[in-house]
């Protein structure tokens, strides 16, 4: 029985392994078949030239569904296509001053992304080849039918931007400088697929490039802008709280300008208003707020350009193009001084103990923190202790200290106060019980609280 049973496992297993060879070779033998009745075409294996067309060819894996895949080859042919369509940049474009005056490397097709659609309109699918895992697809122009195209879109292009021009100058002849920006930014970015080339034509008589007439009038309102500080340098005093602004002026043809925006940078620290418009009058004002730390400082305050580009176009690549001239800045110093520090101790800390090394310590920790020690200062450090007895054994005896630290402004007012903890003198008389309480008394303070008041302040 069992050799049967085997033997039948047997049948089955070689059954099944048969199945699957001839399986495989027969799926093998599917794809070869299904290669050689459907041949990749040439222009797969090598892009073709055809006389008197512009040709994209582009391919794919199949990954997602059939549009997508679809549509990803069709971008690339396009692209191909682009490709043999560019012309060398013109030596009187916009770009090639862009390029020459702002110093950019990159080309303009590298910067720009063309919307192949537009830029190449006319075009038409010629062919197309699958396989169960790729996708090509082969386009073409006629050459003839393209650059009329183009021409006649150019055209176009320039009448707009030319239309802007106009626009812009009428502003600016009545002096509306940031309202003339908007028509000559939208100009540029009308022209966007043919700063490349020239965009000549009549304007105001004269036989002109439109592009580089629109750039040139961009670049001199840029360059009339500016701005001055009030105040070469200032100095205050670390800790105080300056609430009185530090001012600038913005102006536009060295007259003031409205609506101009302007960002400030403080090297000392944190300003919780960092940018703002000039007002009618020009003015921009910064308040410094709680002054910390001490050394120089820089205020620091730039036009906006690139706010100024943003409301004008919405095209990020017109704004990339436009953004590279040099910031328009103003600055003042700033000053910032340790401020004065005085020690007031009560009387009843030294009454019987020589306070001479609280004062020593004090005097220690003023100058590791680089403040000076005057007897009429900007704030106070207040020791306020009391002694009290405790138990003796032998010959020693112990006395007890407690109190408080406060740090007082000018005018005797608390900013802030620390209870100490209650530490343990320890000596064979009360007053030396009491110097060793003292001691540690000081210790903990200089360690402890006097760092942490001091960070009140400064």
């Amino acid at each position: 029985m069992k050799i049967l049973i085997r033997a039948s496992l047997t049948v089955t297993v070689l059954a099944s392994v048969t199945l699957l060879i001839s399986t495989v070779f027969s799926g093998c033998s599917s794809k070869k078949e299904a290669a050689e009745l459907n041949p990749p075409p040439s222009w797969v294996e090598k892009k073709p030239v055809v006389p008197g067309y512009y040709v994209g060819v582009g391919g794919t894996r199949k990954v997602g569904t059939a549009p997508e895949y679809s549509a990803e080859a069709r971008k690339e042919a396009l692209a191909d296509m682009v490709a043999d369509i560019s012309s060398r940049i013109s030596t009187s474009s916009v770009l090639h001053s862009i390029e020459t005056n702002a110093g950019l490397s990159e080309s303009f097709t590298q910067r720009i992304e063309i919307e192949t659609d537009d830029y190449v309109e006319g075009f038409e699918p010629y062919d197309d080849y699958e396989t169960e895992t790729m996708y090509w697809v082969y386009y073409r122009i006629d050459k003839t039918t393209y650059h009329e195209r183009k021409e006649q879109k150019k055209k176009e292009a320039i009448d707009n931007a030319q239309a802007k021009l106009q626009a812009g100058d009428n502003l600016l002849e009545q002096l509306r400088p940031v309202e003339a920006l908007k028509p000559f930014v939208e100009g540029i970015t009308a022209l966007k697929n043919y700063l490349g080339e020239e965009t000549q034509s009549q304007y105001k008589g004269q036989q002109l490039d439109i592009g580089s007439q629109l750039y040139n009038r961009i670049k001199a309102l840029h360059k009339s802008l500016s701005i001055k500080n009030n105040t070469d340098a200032l100095s205050f005093k670390s800790g105080s709280v300056v609430q009185d602004p530090v001012n600038f002026s913005v102006s536009y043809q060295q007259q003031p300008i409205a609506q101009i925006p302007v960002s400030f940078h403080y090297t000392g620290g944190y300003l919780a208003n960092d940018r703002v418009l000039s007002n009618n009058e020009g003015k921009v004002s910064c308040i410094l707020g709680q002054i910390s730390g001490a050394g120089d400082h820089t205020l620091e305050a730039t036009i906006v350009w690139e706010d100024l580009l943003n409301g004008s176009t919405s095209d990020l690549q017109v704004r990339g193009l436009l953004k590279s001239f040099a910031p328009v800045k103003a600055s003042t110093s700033i000053k910032v001084l340790r401020p004065t520090i005085q020690l007031v101790l009560n009387k009843e800390l030294c009454k019987q103990v020589n306070c001479i090394l609280v004062k020593d310590q004090f005097a220690a920790f003023a100058n590791q923190n680089e403040m000076h020690i005057k007897d009429t200062a900007d704030y106070q450090i207040r020791i306020k202790a009391s002694y009290s007895q405790g138990p003796s054994a032998a010959d020693f005896t112990a006395v007890f200290i407690e109190g408080e630290h406060l740090i007082t402004n000018a005018k005797g007012q608390v900013i802030k106060s620390i209870k100490a903890r209650r530490l343990r003198g320890v000596g064979k008389s009360t007053k030396a019980a009491k110097y060793e309480a003292l001691k540690a008394f000081i210790r903990d303070a200089n360690n402890r609280y006097w760092p942490e008041l001091l960070d009140e302040v400064q």
